[in-house]
């Protein structure tokens, strides 16, 4: 199954921080329902 998340890549001080990407969103791929 796949699903999108938000993925943390670091942390900038820099400012502005509209000139940073701190985070990227990814579509990974989940492993089925294990009971």
């Amino acid at each position: 199954m796949k699903t999108r998340a938000v993925v943390p890549r670091g942390i900038s001080t820099a400012r502005p921080r509209s000139g940073t990407r701190p985070v990227e969103v990814e579509e990974p791929e989940l492993g089925g329902v294990r009971l």
